[in-house]
């Protein structure tokens, strides 16, 4: 039945049409000319007269019925179409916001997470304390779990050695309390090494790589001289 009244065939239409037109022709619009042919000293030809007028204005009134049916059907679609589609932008314009609040977040959080990761303790001498203290056998393996480690030291540049078979880097000693830290850097990425006079004291970040009775290697290696 729901096909059938979707249907837009010519049989449909006469349906729905022809409908119409004759519950109006033997509806409320033939009281008053079946009146007037009982009330008034009508002819037989006006009578004729009358009922083709009231066939006229029914198939009249019965076309516009049925453009105005499908015209209201049509605004209404219309109307929660607009309206879905203004729901769905507005979702969308909160999806977008929320989307690139995400995007500021997700920018900012890996960075302090970075530099929080970095630690400062133990220092240098700590960690050679703390291995002293084991048991000669123990030690290298207990050197040994210092190293992955992400550090953030302080100390005293003391040297700054070009490496000959890395051209562009060079090896740098740092004498952080009474402990050596070494590592390699690429002079590129620090040229304030290429300005260093005397011995400045700077600070150092990296990640441990070996650890030495007498020094402790790092990569990965970040140097910022320290505010005077």
């Amino acid at each position: 039945m729901a096909s059938r009244a979707r249907s837009t065939t010519l049989a449909a239409y006469v349906r729905a049409f022809g409908g119409d037109w004759l519950s109006l022709m033997s509806g409320g619009l033939t009281v008053p000319f079946s009146a007037a042919a009982i009330f008034l000293p009508v002819t037989a030809h006006a009578l004729k007269a009358m009922f083709t007028v009231m066939a006229i204005l029914s198939f009249g009134w019965s076309s516009y019925r049925l453009w105005a049916t499908e015209r209201n059907h049509l605004l209404e679609t219309e109307g929660t179409k607009t309206a879905t589609i203004n729901d769905l932008r507005s979702e969308l314009s909160s999806v977008r916001a929320a989307l690139e609040a995400s995007k500021s977040s997700a920018v900012d959080v890996p960075t302090r997470i970075v530099v929080d990761r970095y630690r400062q303790k133990p220092t240098p001498d700590e960690i050679r304390a703390s291995i002293e203290s084991q048991p000669h056998l123990n030690r290298v393996m207990f050197a040994n779990s210092f190293v992955g480690e992400l550090v953030q030291w302080t100390g005293t540049l003391t040297r700054i050695k070009n490496i000959d078979a890395k051209p562009g880097w060079a090896q740098i000693f740092i004498h952080s309390g009474h402990s050596w830290v070494l590592g390699e850097v690429l002079l590129d990425e620090n040229r304030m090494l290429h300005r260093v006079a005397g011995e400045p004291s700077v600070n150092v970040r990296g990640r441990i790589t070996k650890v030495e009775d007498n020094y402790i290697e790092l990569d990965e290696l970040k140097i910022e001289m320290e505010a005077v």
